[in-house]
């Protein structure tokens, strides 16, 4: 599981949630990187039950669900 986080001004970073650590920094600076670890730490049980539901629905979607 894993999220993409998107800058205004386009930059782009993508994180793994177990754990959550930094897969792909983009051009975000380390103080950038340690704002959005900590900020995807603290909502990351969210993002996982998100994660979960989205995925979950694609799967379905692809078996001619819904």
């Amino acid at each position: 599981r894993h999220v993409h986080v998107r800058g205004r001004d386009g930059a782009g970073a993508k994180l793994w949630l177990r754990p959550v650590h930094v897969a792909e920094a983009g051009t975000y600076n380390r103080a950038q990187l340690r704002d959005i670890e900590r900020i995807t730490t603290a909502n990351r049980r969210w993002l996982i039950v998100a994660w979960d539901r989205i995925c979950a629905e694609t799967v379905d979607l692809g078996r001619g669900g819904r």
